[in-house]
């Protein structure tokens, strides 16, 4: 699992969080749950070793993707 503390703007919060791989592929689509929460965990045990970006996406919102490693 990888644990994601998320800050943003009130009424900026984002729709879902994606995962790519290095070419750019979605590999996770996870729905964001909007809550008051700042919060988000995901499940990486299916993804193999290597690197991969996670981003934040919504009508408002469009971050930057942030690398992580798999080991």
């Amino acid at each position: 699992l990888i644990h994601l503390e998320v800050k943003f703007a009130v009424g900026q919060a984002p729709e879902s969080v994606l995962v790519y791989d290095v070419m750019g592929n979605i590999l996770l689509t996870t729905p964001y749950a909007t809550s008051s929460e700042n919060d988000i965990e995901l499940d990486i045990s299916k993804l193999s070793s290597g690197l991969y970006f996670v981003k934040l996406s919504g009508d408002i919102l469009e971050s930057i993707p942030k690398p992580f490693s798999v080991y």
